[in-house]
């Protein structure tokens, strides 16, 4: 008699990166409760060394499960909270269709590749500014820089 042979599990990688001003976490395989304490502490460690801009590259996750949910709606809502922006990169059904199902879509801004994702969090710097200092700037279109604010601060009592 043989002895039935159990799939492999599933690990999870995770892979800490940055991309200009975004930090990268990249995940493979399953994200689920057991491996869901290192993807929270390399997403808690990139949104406090700051700036607060975050892409979370789950194109090569296979399965995906409520603690996912739960990382991704929790990052959103620090990254917003410290005036920054979570991008996640999701290209396949595993990691789509529970977002699509619980609604998160509507919520969290989904991009079909890394690149994609970080072009959107640079728009995000240059709408509003460095996420770091929180300083509001806007870009000048002639050169890319920050203009200085049209609008003079000087009291008129003085």
């Amino acid at each position: 008699m043989t002895e039935p042979v159990e799939p492999p599990p599933f690990d999870l990688d995770v892979r800490v990166g940055r991309a200009g001003d975004a930090h990268v976490v990249a995940l493979s395989g399953e994200l689920d409760v057991d491996s869901a304490p290192p993807v929270h502490a390399a997403v808690d460690d990139a949104l406090r060394a700051g700036p607060p801009l975050l892409v979370l590259d789950l194109s090569e996750v296979v399965f995906f499960g409520s603690p996912g949910l739960s990382l991704l709606l929790g990052a959103h809502e620090r990254a917003l909270g410290a005036g920054g922006a979570v991008a996640v990169v999701a290209d396949r059904r595993p990691v789509l269709r529970p977002l699509e199902v619980t609604g998160v879509t509507a919520v969290l801004d989904i991009y079909a590749s890394r690149a994609e994702a970080l072009d959107a969090l640079g728009s995000v710097v240059q709408r509003t500014g460095s996420p770091a200092t929180g300083d509001a700037t806007t870009a000048d279109p002639a050169t890319g820089g920050p203009t200085a604010d049209p609008t003079p601060t000087t009291d008129p009592g003085a």
